[in-house]
């Protein structure tokens, strides 16, 4: 289990991994990458000029079944892997294995056609602190894997497609479609915040099993807040506790008459505060904007009347 070093300085052709002598190119570190390996990646833009995986200036494909042991790719500093002119229609970072880590690792899609920045699949594995951004889809999120704290902003479509998976204090802001699209299979959603987004901050399909979402806030989204509806097979347990919806145009929650809403709190969503919604309780009106100042990221509470200092007053804590 070897770590391998790449910089903007390295050389792709004299280089061997080392701290001394590093590589240029993560691809170039994924093609000599083995099971249990650390890519470590010094700060800087790393511009990947092929579709091709896992060779120099390739785009990264790590697909390792690791057993016992986790790949790892750190990022120290500002990291960026970039879409060179001419790509297009690729995953600028795919997984499809086992036990990976990722921490601290931005795509940027650079408004190419049809490049997408995650794609996550496999399980049991891990993005930590990533980022997406001027991608056609941010992060495309199959298996049993997690993301924590990842943002994904100024997306063409979705900042988040989320076929199952586990998402803890992840920010979709400012996409061109909605802040997280849920479909298919079984998810959680915690200390997520969807604002600015051009379609709902939380969306569903019609075919997702079900979702359980917990101190989320939906702000300032174009088509409204969190959406479950369509489905007329049946029920599929979505269950919001202690979510915000504010400022969204169109209804802060829209269901299909299976959700439950506990202590959630609504207010300014041009619709209305609830559609089709199967049971709410505990359901709070708010008749001020209760963050601090969302345009600029600071959801705390604030001390507004009608706003923040009513949802301090009911006990209601977003975990910030």
């Amino acid at each position: 289990m070897a770590t391998i070093y790449v910089a903007t300085t390295g050389n792709d052709s004299t280089g061997d991994g080392s701290s001394g002598n590093p590589y240029a190119t993560p691809g170039k570190a994924a093609s000599v990458m083995a099971v249990g390996d650390t890519v470590s990646v010094a700060a800087g833009t790393y511009v990947m000029t092929t579709a091709t995986t896992n060779v120099a200036g390739g785009c990264i494909s790590d697909t390792r079944n690791t057993s016992g042991v986790i790949n790892r790719w750190i990022g120290t500093g500002t990291v960026v892997f970039q879409a060179g002119t001419g790509l297009t229609s690729t995953d600028l970072f795919f997984t499809n294995g086992q036990r990976l880590y990722i921490e601290n690792i931005a795509c940027d899609g650079n408004n190419k056609t049809s490049v997408n920045g995650f794609n996550v699949n496999g399980n049991y594995t891990n993005l930590y602190r990533c980022t997406a951004y001027n991608c056609s889809l941010g992060f495309h999120v199959y298996g049993d894997n997690a993301m924590h704290q990842c943002l994904a902003r100024n997306n063409s479509s979705s900042g988040f497609k989320t076929e199952s998976g586990y998402f803890f204090w992840c920010v979709a802001r400012s996409n061109g479609g909605d802040g997280f699209y849920s479909s298919t299979n079984m998810q959680v959603f915690e200390n997520c915040i969807a604002y600015s987004n051009s379609g709902w901050g939380f969306g569903g399909s019609y075919s997702c099993l079900g979702q359980f979402i917990r101190y989320c806030i939906s702000y300032g989204n174009n088509s409204g807040g969190f959406n479950n509806s369509g489905w007329s097979g049946g029920s599929r347990m979505y269950l919001f506790d202690s979510c915000v919806a504010y400022g969204n145009n169109g209804y802060g929650f829209n269901g299909d008459g299976t959700n439950l809403c506990i202590n959630c709190a609504t207010g300014s969503n041009t619709s209305g505060a609830f559609n089709a919604v199967g049971i709410q309780t505990n359901s709070i009106s708010l008749t001020a904007d209760p963050f601090n100042s969302p345009s600029t990221g600071d959801f705390n509470l604030n001390t507004t009347a009608g706003g923040g200092a009513l949802l301090s007053a009911v006990n209601f804590s977003m975990p910030w």
